[in-house]
């Protein structure tokens, strides 16, 4: 991955951490958060690359945790659906 790209990694994934850290937020809010901008950062990086510092920001921000017992299962999911350009909240309108 060039230097850009992974500064827009970064970037994309600073903007995204208080909406995905603020508790009150529901959990479908924060979750759904987290699907949109790792939909948007797909082209910022491979999807191994996009996906774990997508999957670290529900870690270090306690999304995970607050999913309870399958929340890592849950939010890697919900990453793998975003990378692939999939919506498995069903709202159609993705492209």
């Amino acid at each position: 991955m060039n230097a850009p790209a992974t500064e827009m990694l970064v970037e994309a994934v600073a903007l995204t951490r208080k909406r995905i850290a603020d508790r009150s937020r529901t959990l479908p809010e924060r979750i759904q958060t987290l699907w949109a901008a790792a939909y948007s950062a797909r082209a910022l990086g491979s999807s191994d690359a996009v996906a774990a510092a997508f999957i670290a920001l529900a870690e270090n921000t306690g999304l995970i945790a607050d999913l309870g017992r399958y929340g890592a299962e849950d939010v890697a999911h919900v990453v793998r659906w975003a990378l692939r350009g999939l919506d498995p909240f069903d709202r159609r309108a993705v492209r």
